[in-house]
């Protein structure tokens, strides 16, 4: 049922009111509605850790290096947006293959450290394999620390049904490698580790604004990532 506001003078009553009232109502469910875009993301630098601080562009040997702002904006875009609709959220789980190696691929290779990957070069060390609906071999790997929202279980129990942000599609995962975070959690932090520029910031939600607390550099070796950043 549309809503309705309705403007009527207080000089005037009976029938002419209700005229005027009735040329005067503005139902609201016609007004556009303004989209949450990209651009209502506000990044905002409030340093609470100053040491070893970067710029945003800095020289790296023979070279420079950046910081990222661009992907950095549409990671916490996907974090403000995903947050827009209250859902059930997990992380994926393998650090170390301590649920179990996982299974292999439909199309694996090997990728130049001569590790198997999938053909997204997603190494199967420390994954999570997805499988598609039904099915019996994985499709891809999920990588260990992976954010995923929960969609329901499989026809048996045995797996979550989710949807996954670094993997997009619906994929059915073994409940081993499913942690559940608690109901009603919502992210107000968020760090991005950029392993192309080899450098890490942290970010946190005050108001409609996302302050940057850090900016420094990182060597990242072994490192799983939340929402992994694109190099440019």
């Amino acid at each position: 049922m549309p809503l309705a506001l309705a403007l009527v003078s207080c000089e005037l009553t009976g029938e002419r009111a209700a005229a005027q009232s009735a040329d005067e109502t503005i139902t609201l469910s016609r007004l556009p509605i303004r989209k949450f875009t990209r651009d209502d993301i506000i990044i905002e630098k409030q340093l609470l850790y100053d040491q070893y601080t970067l710029e945003d562009k800095y020289p790296y040997r023979d070279t420079f290096r950046y910081i990222q702002y661009d992907k950095i904006r549409d990671r916490l875009y996907l974090l403000d947006s995903i947050q827009r609709k209250r859902s059930r959220w997990a992380v994926l789980q393998n650090r170390s293959n301590n649920n179990g190696e996982a299974d292999l691929v439909k199309e694996w290779v090997r990728n130049s450290y001569n590790r198997v990957s999938d053909r997204y070069d997603v190494e199967k060390h420390q994954s999570v394999p997805l499988f598609g609906p039904g099915e019996e071999i994985p499709e891809r790997y999920g990588r260990d620390g992976s954010l995923v929202k929960i969609l329901g279980m499989s026809a048996d129990s045995s797996r979550y049904r989710v949807e996954s942000y670094n993997a997009p599609g619906e994929w059915e995962v073994p409940s081993k490698y499913v942690a559940l975070i608690e109901e009603g959690s919502s992210f107000g932090k968020a760090i991005m580790i950029d392993r192309h520029n080899q450098n890490i910031s942290t970010f946190e939600k005050s108001g409609d604004k996302w302050l940057t607390r850090s900016i420094n550099p990182a060597t990242t070796g072994f490192t799983t990532r939340l929402m992994p950043m694109k190099h440019r």
